[in-house]
């Protein structure tokens, strides 16, 4: 499993290299925003560094049909479960991390004197983990559905549940007032992550590969 790791990681960081800035520019912005024009963080679409990094392990896919990789996995000393689980895994681990640095970056603001509060920051972080496991519940099952193909149906089908999770959110925050829409809406889609990660090894387990 350690080794399916460390290829997930290599191929992050050398196709996805741009995808791991998005955060650093985000937070360049957001800080000029904080202090140069004296606002608040309210309104950033924090949602979406969370999404570009829970697009990555699913962006990788595509690199590893492209590198034939789909049809030497099957040779290696790795189950099907431990090939699907790498993926949820680095997702899991990069939407987490990016939790990490967004908390450290609102406490550094804070104790520069930025107008955060902790409600608001609470807000931001649970919505934006929530959208941040999106990619990996939305795309994922499809993914190993059609292992064997690039792009079509699974890219289609994923998008579609995509938009149908996004929608989720905006009903959350629309119809359970503060903070708590937004973990309901983090819940939610932990849950949704876990019956995604089960659904996808059961469907890739059935495939013949």
């Amino acid at each position: 499993m350690k080794g399916l790791l460390i290829k997930e990681k290599y191929t992050m960081w050398h196709n996805c290299a741009l995808f791991l800035l998005v955060p650093l520019f985000f937070f360049a912005a957001m800080l000029i925003t904080l202090f140069g024009r004296h606002s608040t963080i309210v309104g950033f679409p924090v949602g979406m560094v969370f999404m570009f990094m829970g697009i990555v392990p699913v962006n990788t896919s595509n690199n590893d049909i492209q590198s034939k990789w789909h049809m030497g996995c099957m040779t290696l000393p790795y189950s099907r479960r431990q090939i699907v689980s790498a993926k949820y895994i680095s997702s899991l681990i990069l939407v987490t991390g990016t939790a990490v640095v967004w908390l450290i970056f609102m406490g550094i603001c804070s104790l520069l004197g930025a107008n955060v509060t902790a409600g608001t920051v609470t807000s931001l972080l649970c919505s934006g983990f929530g959208l941040g496991l999106m990619p990996a519940v939305a795309f994922l099952p499809f993914n190993f559905k059609w292992y064997d193909t690039v792009g079509g149906k699974r890219i289609f089908l994923g998008g579609l549940t995509g938009g149908l999770v996004g929608f989720s959110n905006i009903f959350f925050l629309n119809h359970i007032p503060g903070i708590m829409g937004s973990v309901v809406f983090m819940s939610v889609m932990v849950i949704a992550f876990f019956v995604s990660w089960f659904i996808s090894i059961r469907i890739f387990e059935r495939k013949d590969v």
